[in-house]
């Protein structure tokens, strides 16, 4: 696996690790052609773009200025075959957290563009080219790429070698296809990965309302396929460490089972399997061991029901049985991967199931959501992990939104199954049920003054606060606090 860094613009090139991003919203792209300039909508696909690299440090070697969604490899133009990577040769470029593969349409005329200079300029996108397992399997079958997926590694100067090299190089990804012009004719044509240097198109609703956040500080840029070979566009291939790409495909097995139980505890004409929580809770606890340095403690212990322990044990002191030090790039890794959406959004399951009750509401020892209950305790600890002493993962925390079922009642208002509540505010209308949600956000807000300042708990919510996580009083008593008191004076009135 490798990363590719543009130079020139200081980027890398970056794609969505959601596998379902082409079921987003709408985006407004401006198209220009030989006739002038027009504004056109359309869906908004899963897209390569490049991000800048923002902050102080503008060092693409620096792990805080790297992303999951940056990591790329080469394959052979048959699946089942491996080899390397030969200059001039036509490889597969897959991206390799959402599976996707890089792609470019040069067959419909709706997506070339003609800049200024007279380049053509061909979209490129990601395209899901998944093989049924019983074919890839079939001796006969022969897996070849189709043309708009296949890509020819250039170096950047004369090498001495047949083969691209294992280290840092830097190279021009091309494209070759047989064009037809306006008359008809047949020619062969070669286009070559471009930064257009125009921002990446904004989302909007259905209204046609621009969907961006007001932090951004370093808009990403587009990219696409120019017939205009630039000596600007060369790319560095950064190779990525072993230890990583292994957290990555970790991080992405995890993500299935995550969903599944979501599906499965959802769906109320589906019993709750106890065989089923039991196997999702060894999920949870691999969740959990990844985010720590090494093997944590808790870990190595054997023979322990945790569903039992949690069902037993209170919110605080549950939590602190995995205390231990946590690992930022896994947690970065886990961010990237929407790993932590993946475990938000199983304990918001048992909620939606039960909606418009609160499944946990007179819960009795015994009751068919005994496992359920266990595993919203174990869900909280994932996610206090994730973030834990992460600035980064804890915005990303208080900005994140899920789709709560429509007859889902939070505090008296009424959402529909099209709205989207931010995290922040589910997470604070759980706090009744007791069951890690207090934990939670007192790890939030005790240890993040930014995303304190945005919120603002109310008198009630800062009470339950002190109720069910009083290890972190102390630390709710002072992010709380509106203005800072002066020395010696007594902390305010809860």
């Amino acid at each position: 696996g490798f990363r590719l860094y543009h130079s020139q613009a200081e980027s890398f090139l970056h794609a969505s690790c959601n596998p379902d991003k082409e079921h987003g919203g709408t985006v407004m792209r401006q198209r220009t052609t030989k006739q002038g300039h027009e504004p056109i909508p359309f869906k908004h696909g899963h897209i390569p773009y490049l991000k800048p690299i923002s902050g102080e440090d503008p060092d693409p070697s620096n792990p805080l200025n790297q992303s999951s969604k940056g990591v790329w490899c080469f394959e052979n133009l048959k699946r089942s075959q491996g080899s390397v990577v030969k200059w001039g040769s036509p490889v597969r470029i897959r991206h390799m957290p959402s599976g996707k593969y890089l792609a470019v349409n040069t067959e419909d005329p709706a997506y070339e563009q003609v800049n200024e200079d007279g380049a053509s300029w061909f979209a490129a996108f990601m395209v899901d080219d998944a093989a049924d397992i019983e074919e890839e399997l079939s001796e006969t079958t022969r897996y070849c790429a189709e043309s708009q997926m296949m890509f020819y590694v250039v170096s950047s100067e004369p090498s001495d070698t047949e083969a691209m090299p294992s280290t840092e190089c830097a190279i021009r990804i091309e494209h070759r296809f047989q064009h037809i012009d306006e008359n008809g004719r047949s020619e062969n044509m070669s286009i070559f990965l471009h930064n257009t240097e125009v921002a990446k198109a904004v989302r909007v609703d259905d209204n046609g309302v621009p969907l961006q956040r007001d932090n951004v500080i370093c808009r990403s840029l587009k990219v696409c396929f120019s017939s205009l070979k630039s000596a600007q566009d060369f790319i560095k291939v950064m190779p990525v460490s072993q230890c990583e790409l292994s957290i990555l495909q970790k991080v992405k097995a995890l993500i299935p089972p995550c969903k599944l139980y979501t599906a499965g505890l959802t769906d109320r004409e589906r019993p709750i399997s106890q065989d089923e929580i039991l196997s999702d809770m060894h999920v949870l606890l691999q969740v959990i061991a990844l985010q720590y340095r090494g093997e944590p403690e808790w870990h190595k212990e054997t023979g322990i029901d945790w569903l039992a322990k949690a069902n037993s044990m209170l919110p605080a002191a549950f939590s602190q049985l995995f205390d231990g030090e946590e690992d930022h790039l896994t947690q970065r890794i886990s961010r990237d991967m929407k790993l932590m959406d993946a475990v938000f959004e199983m304990g918001l399951a048992a909620y939606n199931r039960c909606s418009p009750q609160l499944p946990f509401e007179g819960w009795e020892a015994g009751s068919p959501l005994d496992g359920p209950r266990g595993m919203q305790k174990l869900i909280h600890v994932a996610l206090q992990m994730m973030f834990k002493n992460n600035a980064g993962s804890q915005n990303y925390f208080s900005r994140r939104s899920s789709v709560l079922m429509n007859d889902y009642n939070l505090a008296g208002s009424n959402f529909t199954l099209h709205d989207k509540v931010n995290w922040m505010t589910i997470i604070m209308q759980q706090l009744d049920d007791a069951l890690g949600a207090a934990v939670t956000l007192s790890n939030v807000l005790s240890t993040n003054e930014g995303v304190c300042a945005m919120q603002t708990p109310t008198k009630a919510v800062k009470c339950k606060i002190l109720q069910c996580a009083h290890p972190y009083i102390h630390l709710c008593v002072r992010v709380h606090t509106p203005a800072r008191l002066p020395a010696g004076s007594p902390p305010p009135s809860l």
